[in-house]
């Protein structure tokens, strides 16, 4: 049986593995995407949120930073190339804990916040907020959507399963089945930690759940955030979320429901259907930084993951960067290389 050829094949099709088979496949390389549509997927769920400030301490994570234009000009190039809506731009209503306002008085006239905290809080119902520009909506759907016809048109990507124990690796490239490629790169998310080449990762995974919800008012549309954020979905239709948790499962939980349900309650007054709950598991590792790179004895089996909460923003980016320079690591990557997790791996054989 005569095999295909390629250049690097990609597991998994998140937004990690989407993200580096289109940038690759820029570059002219040869790629071909294993898909398995029932395996959970955490992109799918998400809300898509992009925001340069975040967190409880108002703070500007130097990795979503470096990475957020570049992320925001990916999406409206995906969305100008295939006509369909992927990214909106929104500010956001946050409402501030005393905390919160404090750490606002002291960062909102600082040079690097300038233009993301807003100018003012502003009080309603004994409720503190301020309105953040500045901020986008990934529709997670339409995005994956669109790239998984982009390349099954071209016939670049299969629904099926993977077995990692059908991969057998030679010195200069790696056959699978009726495939034939120089690089295999797991974008498995989560699932990266049972794989035999990469379970040796401190992995510290995060559960998120997320609401689905419809209203039939007609308002406009805006992001509200307070302990979870309310984000426009469609027109009709918000997500609610994400809850931050463990042990890892992909069952939602009820505590965590009511707890969406009560924040929920707090930040809306418009009569909202609650018409899913969902969890999926993010990949993160112990120092919640991204890990890519090439196993340190299977130098044409590599990784692209641990992106965490933070992956719509991130990946793109890192995506970008590693095809620029493939099959070498780009130097500004480094730091998020495999080999930063110094480790004796025993031979798989």
């Amino acid at each position: 049986m005569n095999k295909k050829k390629i250049d690097v094949l990609i597991i998994g099709f998140g937004i990690a593995g989407s993200c580096l088979a289109y940038q690759l496949h820029q570059q002219q390389l040869k790629v071909h995407i294993l898909h398995n549509p029932t395996k959970p997927n955490a992109t799918a769920i998400a809300n898509g949120l992009c925001q340069r400030v975040s967190g409880q301490k108002l703070g500007i994570n130097p990795t979503v930073n470096a990475c957020f234009d570049s992320a925001i000009n990916y999406y409206k190039t995906i969305e100008k190339k295939f006509n369909t809506p992927i990214i909106s731009s929104y500010p956001i209503k946050k409402y501030l804990t005393a905390q919160q306002q404090a750490l606002w008085q002291k960062k909102h006239n600082q040079p690097r916040y300038k233009n993301l905290l807003g100018t003012t809080i502003t009080t309603k119902n004994n409720l503190n907020y301020i309105t953040m520009p500045e901020n986008y909506i990934i529709n997670p759907t339409n995005y994956l959507n669109c790239l998984t016809e982009y390349f099954t048109h071209k016939q670049f990507l299969s629904i099926n399963t993977f077995d990692e124990s059908q991969l057998v690796i030679h010195k200069n490239y790696i056959d699978y089945k009726n495939i034939q490629a120089k690089y295999v790169i797991f974008c498995t998310g989560s699932a990266i930690s049972e794989s035999m080449f990469f379970n040796h990762l401190p992995y510290q995974n995060i559960k998120g759940e997320i609401l689905t919800l419809k209203t039939t008012h007609t308002h406009p549309l805006q992001c509200v955030q307070h302990s979870h954020t309310l984000s426009p979905y469609t027109k009709q239709t918000y997500k609610f979320g994400s809850t931050y948790s463990r042990p890892c499962n992909y069952l939602p939980s009820k505590d965590n429901y009511n707890n969406l349900v009560t924040d929920l309650t707090k930040l809306c007054s418009t009569p909202l259907t609650i018409t899913k709950i969902e969890a999926g598991v993010r990949c993160a590792l112990t120092d919640q930084n991204p890990v890519l790179g090439w196993h340190n004895t299977y130098t044409s089996i590599g990784l692209f993951s641990g992106f965490g909460s933070r992956g719509f923003i991130t990946a793109p980016h890192l995506a970008h960067l590693w095809a620029n320079t493939f099959p070498q690591v780009n130097p500004a990557l480094n730091c998020f290389n495999v080999g930063r997790f110094a480790t004796t791996l025993k031979l798989i054989h």
